[in-house]
Formats: structure tokens, sequence, C-alpha cells
């Protein structure tokens, strides 16, 4: 084996992520702000002398803009020619001050596809990670004024060196994951909320995605979802086959979520979840298929092969936050699909518009299709009817409050079914005991202010971040892999080499150390728990900063990509080994 090809895997890995050293070209980092401002007002003449282009791309921001925010924003552009473009305004992305965060930061996704010259992707990465790294500078912040704040933005994408070796140990201003590619961009971020129209003032200022990247795709629920900023050249979408830009341009129909809504409603459709199976079990629109499948290829091969006789009718389809869809959409379209239509912006935009649309009145909290505690106890009459039909009720309510027993650990549901037998069969589809029909829809409506819209999807939206997973509604779809009660909460084992992806309920991560369950794992996180103490403690009497511990040790993980998203395997063969 080339001795090279160790060192070169090594620098691609670590190539995923970047940091920066100080550069000898910035400001200093205790400069008064009157003074940086200054410095930062000669940096940006100097600059736009230098730069012819800039002044053009200065006037298309701070004065009118040819664009109006009531345009459409497409994903494709068959053409990526710099000189024949026109930014995007600054305002293009939506307000952020009436979104909730809970540590000031937001979550957003966007994607396009457009030509990118493939000399030209190493280069594009390189600013892509300055983004993040200037956005963090201490000397950034200290910049009062908005527009001096892009003049040195503009500045400091020249002088910035990107370090692949040395961390950075501040916390970053701008995370997430990005993947660029010959066909375009696809990225998932977080970032401070004070700095979104900076992030878009740096993506207008790229000649490969000014006048490209649309109206960022909020999630909803915000927090730093990212612990890093990762940039990789890579394919957007995982096909394994070519796909470029001739075949994207078949694009499928794109529909709002309310045309998505109403389409739905109407009749049967032949409705496709183009998701992972693990994303399906947590949450889905109501009749929709989700292929028993590994990997997005073998998804497309499925729909193609099951509906081949079916070309020329509707099948609908959605994702995440539908770049999927869209790929999927183009490569079906392609192979004589007609009527591909699919949900723009994805579950995370449904999302978004259910909440916009449902009612705020107190008498109608719930989602129209959820049955709370309060309504089980309305319907069954609480412990009266249970009082009445059982007599064992009568004597538990005797010693203990009925709403203690109805209402224990927020689980009426469960006790109410173990009394009576009919409310085990509300739903027949893997739906929890709470999923109630819409008998009483018109109660709940008449009671709100405004119109209140059922949402079509039920349970939880799996994200591919920290937080895995936002809800839509209440419903739990699923049932912890360990214990079997119900849960939608996914984490990975702690046991770095594991990492398995599994439904772990409260009782449960407690018990096996935040595990899989398995001795092994449960013996490294407790032995990382003793290096972690050892360290601080010896770091502490030294003076110095306790360095961070890695378990990994360069060694592969336990279990290949399949059986790390597929826990069920594994759970049956520790149960048979903690039986035995």
């Amino acid at each position: 084996m080339n001795l090279y090809t160790p060192l070169r895997s090594w620098l691609r890995a670590a190539s995923c992520s970047a940091f920066i050293p100080k550069s000898r070209q910035l400001l200093p980092m205790k400069l008064p702000a009157t003074q940086l401002n200054a410095l930062c007002a000669s940096f940006s003449a100097q600059h736009s002398f230098q730069h012819s282009s800039f002044s053009l791309f200065q006037k298309s921001f701070f004065s009118s803009c040819n664009i109006s925010l009531s345009s459409k924003y497409p994903y494709i552009f068959p053409t990526n020619n710099p000189n024949e473009k026109s930014p995007y305004p600054l305002d293009i992305d939506a307000d952020l001050s009436q979104l909730p965060t809970k540590d000031g930061y937001y979550t957003a996704s966007f994607y396009c596809f457009t030509p990118i010259p493939s000399n030209e992707l190493e280069l594009l990465r390189l600013e892509l990670i300055k983004w993040s790294i200037i956005l963090s500078e201490p000397a950034f912040k200290n910049i009062t004024c908005e527009k001096l704040q892009f003049d040195y933005l503009l500045a400091q994408l020249e002088t910035t060196q990107v370090n692949f070796i040395r961390p950075l140990q501040a916390k970053l201003a701008l995370t997430g994951r990005i993947y660029i590619h010959d066909i375009g961009i696809n990225a998932q971020i977080s970032f401070l909320g004070q700095y979104r129209k900076h992030i878009r003032f740096l993506i207008e200022n790229n000649k490969w995605l000014s006048g490209r990247i649309p109206p960022f795709n909020y999630a909803l629920t915000h927090n730093c979802a990212f612990k890093k900023f990762h940039v990789r050249v890579r394919p957007l979408v995982a096909t394994d086959s070519t796909c470029n830009i001739s075949t994207l341009e078949n694009e499928p129909t794109y529909l709002s979520p309310e045309e998505w809504h109403s389409h739905l409603a109407s009749n049967n459709k032949i409705l496709i979840d183009m998701r992972n199976h693990y994303e399906f079990l947590v949450g889905k629109f109501d009749g929709a298929i989700c292929p028993d499948v590994d990997t997005f290829r073998e998804e497309l091969d499925f729909v193609a092969s099951k509906y081949a006789d079916q070309k020329d009718k509707d099948i609908y389809m959605y994702c995440t936050g539908g770049i999927r869809c869209s790929v999927a959409g183009a490569i079906l379209k392609e192979e004589g699909f007609k009527n591909i239509k699919t949900l723009k912006g994805g579950v995370i935009a449904y999302g978004k518009w259910i909440k916009d649309n449902i009612a705020t009145d107190s008498s109608c909290q719930s989602d129209i299709t959820l049955v709370s505690a309060q309504n089980i106890d309305q319907k069954h009459s609480s412990a009266q009817i249970i009082d009445q039909k059982h007599s064992s009720a009568q004597i538990i309510d005797q010693k203990h409050s009925s709403a203690q027993i109805i209402d224990q650990k927020h689980s009426s549901a469960q006790n109410i079914d173990q009394k009576h037998p009919s409310a085990q069969n509300i739903d027949q589809k893997h739906f929890p005991p709470q999923i109630k029909s819409n008998e009483n829809t018109s109660e709940c409506t008449t009671h709100s202010h405004r119109h209140q819209t059922p949402s079509l999807f039920i349970g939880k939206n799996f994200t591919f971040d920290k937080r895995l997973g936002e809800p839509i509604t209440s419903h739990v779809l699923a049932n912890c892999h360990q214990c079997g009660t119900q849960n939608d909460t996914y984490t990975n084992c702690s046991n770095p080499r594991c990492n398995l992806l599994f439904i772990q309920c409260d009782p449960c991560r407690s018990k096996y150390n935040n595990t899989c369950g398995n001795d092994h794992c449960i013996q490294v996180v407790d032995l990382e728990k003793i290096k972690k103490e050892e360290a601080i403690i010896a770091a502490s009497k030294k003076s110095k900063k306790a360095e961070p511990i890695n378990f990994k040790l360069g060694l592969p993980p336990i279990y290949d990509y399949k059986t790390r998203v597929r826990p069920d395997f594994t759970f049956r063969k520790l149960r048979k080994t903690h039986d035995t």
C-alpha cells in the first residue's frame, strides 16, 4: 500500500472542518470601536478602488433593487454566468423578530441547482469557510455600523487565511453543514440572528451563488443545531448515479403547503415519502408509503418499478426540505413519469404553514386530530365513568385523587386504555391512543377566532442535526427500542464507536447511561467520564485547560451504516444476551 494513502485520508478527513489562526493582517483584538470603524472605513475605501465591481455590487444593494420580493425564486438555473446575473435583495429572507429562539441562534436550510466549474469548487469551499470565521471574529462584533460591517466582510475575505489543523476554540457565529458540487449547493446552517443580512450579503457577493439562493427555509424550532461548521465537496444527494443539470431541468410540479394540503385532502392519492425509514417512523403524512430500503437510489428504483404501469397518474412526493424530491422528481420524469408533484420546502414548510394557520383560542389549544389529556377526561367523564364501571377504580380513588390516577406522569391515555378496551381500537395504523377521529371538529372550530387547519402530517419531523427532530403535532407514533414504551426521541449511543441511532425514553437513558445497553458501551462511557474527571483535576493543579479526550482513537465503527440506522436487530440480539 502506498505510504501516502493514510496521510491523504487523514488530510481529507481533517478538511471536513476548518479553523483559522489569527492572520497578521487582522485588526487588533482590543481596538476601541471608534478607531475600529475608522480603520474599517479606510479598508473599504481601498477595497472599492482596487475592485471596480464592488461599486456596482454596492449600488445594487443600497439602492433600489430590480427584483420584487413577490417574485418566485426557482431552484434550478441552467446557466450561471457571473456577468449576466443580478443579486437578490438583502431582505429576501423572512424577519426573525417574531421567531422564538433558545440561545440566539436560528436554523435554516437552502439549496439550488446551478453549474459551478469543478476547478472553482475548492476556492468556493474556502470562501464559505471564511464566512464562519469572519463572522465569529471579536473585531467584527465591535463594529456598530451595518454598512461598515459589510465593508469589513469584503475586505477580510481577501486577507483571512484558513488553517485546517489548529482548532478555533471560540464559539462560531455560523455553524452547520454545506455540500457543494458542480451542480449546485445544499446547506443546513445555524447562525446568530443579528447576522441574517450579513450571510445574505456574503451569498450575493459570491460570483457563483449571487442571484441563485432562494429565501432561507427556516426550521420549526430554533437553537444552535450544529457544533461545528463543515463545508464538503460531494454530491448534493447520494443518487449513486450521474445527475447533471440537464436531468434536473425536468422539474417536478412544486406545490405550496396550502396547495399540497388541498390536493391531499380531496381524494386518495399515490403519496410517497422519499425520506429514510427511520424518519418515517416518528412522523408522516397520513396514507403515505415509505419504501423499506436503505438508500435514496433504492427508493427511486422502488417507485419506478411499483408504478411503472401508472406513469400518467399523479404521484405526490415529499421529504424534509425538498431537495430529495427535486432530484427524485427530475429523474423519474426523465424515465417517463409525467405528473410528479412535490411539496415545496418539504415537511418544514408545511409545518410552519400549519402553525401559522392553527387556532390560538385557549378553548382549542390542541391539534384537531389530537386528544389531549383534558379532552380524554372530558370524553370519558374523567374518574366518574371509571368509578361507575370499575369498582376497583373506586377503591383507588379513595386513596388517590382521580386526577393523579388519570394524569400520572402525563399518561392519561394509557390509564384509560387499561380500563376501556374500546379505546385501544381508536386507530389500527400504529398511531398512539391519543389520536382520534375528527368527530369534534365543529365544536373546536366554532370556538376559535380564526379558521383552524387540521394537520395532515402527524408526529415529528426528523432532522439531521443534534436536535434529531422537531414536533409538528403532539402525536407519538413510535416506541422506545429498549423498553417498548411510547416515545419518539431519537438519540445516538454515547460510545462514539457504536453510534447506534435508536429511540430511547428518559428512564432507559438513565438506566443505560445514554448508551444502547451493550455492556461494552456502558463500560466505555463510564471510563470516559472517569478520564475526563481526572483530566480536569490534573489541569486544575497545573493551571492549564484540560485537553479534550478522543475515544475514537482512529478505530473504525462497530456497526456499518445499515446496522446503525436499523437498530431492531441489534436490540433483539442484546435481549437474547441479557436473557441468557
